[in-house]
């Protein structure tokens, strides 16, 4: 099967996660009590990959994995095989994902939309939020300001496929360029949020 696979915990998860390193560095700033959301968690490589670096550092972080769980419009053939192999049911494979890699105690999955997820949140109560869960201009808007609100002083907020136009304009059309940093040349955008 062609794919992307990182392991953890000696087992292979499939995605096309370009932000592990982004993660790693989230959790080595992060102090005990921080909160963190994963807007778009796909079948979990993302996700166990913060589960990971949450369980090594030993801080109590919390982290909530959001997502429909179902496949969607840019879902490509490995995803399918995968999913068909646990029955058609793309959440069981997620969480599959997560008992896998050890890292199930150290992740909340929410099992519902972007916009819908982020009222479960007061405001300014994240430290840590990524998005990268519908891609469409205005789903991208959506999400940006159903979640930006929910962010902390000081807190970041990234994006994933900053390449895709779509997405680009939709960060574009929101943040000022000096209110963005570019975070190497994953497509990340990362904003640390300010009054």
């Amino acid at each position: 099967m062609v794919g992307h696979y990182i392991e953890i915990e000696g087992y292979e998860v499939f995605g096309y996660s370009r932000y592990v390193d982004l993660y790693k560095a989230m959790v080595e700033k992060a102090a005990d009590g921080d909160h963190f959301v994963e807007v778009g968690s796909f079948l979990g490589q993302s996700t166990c990959a913060m589960g990971y670096f949450i369980k090594q550092s030993k801080k109590l972080i919390k982290f909530d994995a959001v997502d429909l769980f179902e496949l969607g419009d840019w879902s490509d053939e490995p995803h399918y095989e995968i999913v068909k192999q646990y029955g058609g049911d793309f959440y069981k494979a997620f969480l599959h994902n997560l008992e896998e890699t050890k890292t199930k105690e150290y992740v909340t999955p929410i099992k519902t939309d972007s916009v819908t997820a982020s009222q479960l949140y007061e405001p300014r109560s994240l430290n840590f939020v990524m998005i990268d869960a519908g891609h469409k201009t205005q789903e991208v808007i959506n999400d940006i300001q159903a979640w930006l609100p929910k962010v902390k002083v000081g807190g970041y907020i990234a994006f994933d496929d900053i390449d895709w136009g779509s997405v680009k304009e939709a960060v574009d059309s929101l943040f000022y360029d000096n209110e963005i940093q570019i975070i190497g040349t994953t497509g990340i955008h990362l904003k640390t949020h300010h009054e």
